[in-house]
């Protein structure tokens, strides 16, 4: 008997962690397919009615709703020890905020939207990645987190793909509806996600709520300190730097790619799928990697 019972731990484990692989992997992939998917086509329904600087707006403001919103997100789930209710809630939220934009056209009430959108989808990351570092733990991190961007590489890429696929199929509000179901499917993914360490429950009031929010965007000179160990202010910097290069010439790609060179959308999608598609094994191999090397060597 006692055997019997260990063999089923052991099994419920076992399928545990096969539940928990899948619902990160899907959770991943989704939220950013939403958000590329969602992204290269406003882009080029703006490009087709405004100007270039209009279209960056696509990016900019996703980028500064991410921005400014990720540590309220974080903050919250910590101080309150509820992240999988914010990791859901912040993944329902979003999809409804993306409902809207199968009513309007034009360049600034989509650019509101696509914000608004980013205001709750920045809860995802903060949460997540905090559930797959400790998911992996000190000897498993590169493994945990390099299966996480791999897939987040899959929901880019296929997102590229049937952007060009769908632009030159369907209307803009049918594309956005397509969107918000690949929205609904971060929501659905989010809801099997456990959290391996679970911090004790608190009975946090808004006050500690928003002094916490703002002790981290605002750190105190005397809370700076980590900032100048181990190399992080050279990260941040090396981080910004990429991101300036890296997503400043994706946020204007496909319009180049449509109106200058002269692609169909549908080779549209396949070219800017290329480099995602890359990144899928890179990320899981340099995730391995990391963990026998060190990650600063590497």
């Amino acid at each position: 008997m006692w055997n019997a019972r260990s063999e089923s731990r052991v099994t419920d484990r076992a399928r545990h962690e096969r539940v928990q692989r899948l619902a990160i992997g899907v959770a991943a992939a989704a939220n950013k397919g939403r958000a590329v998917l969602m992204g290269t086509a406003m882009s080029v329904y703006i490009g087709r009615v405004g100007t270039p600087f209009e279209v960056s707006l696509v990016f900019t403001v996703y980028w500064f709703g991410l921005m400014a919103f990720s540590p309220v997100a974080g903050a919250i789930a910590d101080v309150t020890g509820r992240r999988r209710a914010v990791l859901a809630g912040t993944a329902l939220l979003s999809t409804v905020a993306i409902l809207p934009l199968a009513a309007v056209d034009g360049v600034w009430a989509p650019l509101a939207f696509r914000g608004l959108f980013a205001v709750f989808a920045a809860g995802f990351l903060p949460v997540m990645l905090a559930v797959v570092s400790e998911r992996g733990g000190s000897t498993s991190r590169g493994q945990s987190l390099g299966y996480f961007n791999s897939m987040q590489a899959v929901g880019f890429m296929g997102a590229q793909f049937f952007a060009g696929v769908l632009l030159g199929l369907v209307a803009p509000w049918t594309l956005y509806l397509f969107v918000a179901g690949v929205s609904a499917v971060v929501f659905v993914a989010a809801m099997f996600v456990s959290d391996p360490s679970p911090p004790s429950e608190t009975s946090a009031t808004l006050g500690e709520v928003t002094s916490e929010v703002r002790t981290r965007l605002f750190p105190a000179r005397g809370n700076r300190e980590h900032l100048r160990r181990n190399g992080l202010q050279s990260l941040y910097v090396a981080v910004l730097v990429r991101n300036m290069t890296v997503l400043g010439i994706s946020s204007l790609l496909p319009v180049y790619l449509l109106s200058s060179v002269g692609v169909s959308e549908f080779v549209m999608g396949i070219l800017l799928a290329i480099n995602p598609a890359a990144q899928m094994g890179f990320m899981y191999l340099f995730g391995r990697v990391a963990d026998g090397w060190g990650r600063k060597p590497l």
